[in-house]
């Protein structure tokens, strides 16, 4: 019998020559053999794979969490800066004066002086 013969009989009774070869090669990869000689390789390939994405989901969080901190750490500074400059403004003499002013007292104008007890000497 010729291959052609083979071919037209095995579609004649519905088996196919690339399933047949299919097969085989499937049966390469489910050696029993071969899954006991390299199931601690894959086992291995797999805990690292794992242990891969695992590092990188977390880099990933931690780079999330540092670019939160940075943005609040720049509204704090920001925050800062406005209200240093809002007690320098109210620090200020002229501005300690008329706040003052407002609750009814008035500004020295002349120089403080130390009263001396003469008895006492």
């Amino acid at each position: 019998m010729t291959k052609t013969e083979e071919n037209k009989e095995n579609t004649v009774t519905g088996k196919s020559v690339q399933s047949e070869q299919t097969k085989d090669s499937f049966s390469f990869i489910l050696n029993k053999e071969w899954v006991n000689k390299s199931l601690p390789a894959i086992l291995v390939l797999s805990t690292l794979a794992i242990f891969y994405i695992y590092i990188a989901n977390s880099h990933v969080k931690k780079l999330n969490e540092i670019e939160k901190l940075k943005q609040e750490n720049q509204e704090l500074r920001s925050e800062l800066i406005a209200i240093q400059t809002d007690l320098m403004t109210k620090s200020k003499q002229s501005e300690v004066a008329n706040r003052v002013r407002e609750r009814g007292l008035k500004e020295m104008r002349k120089p403080p002086f130390q009263l001396k007890d003469e008895k006492n000497k």
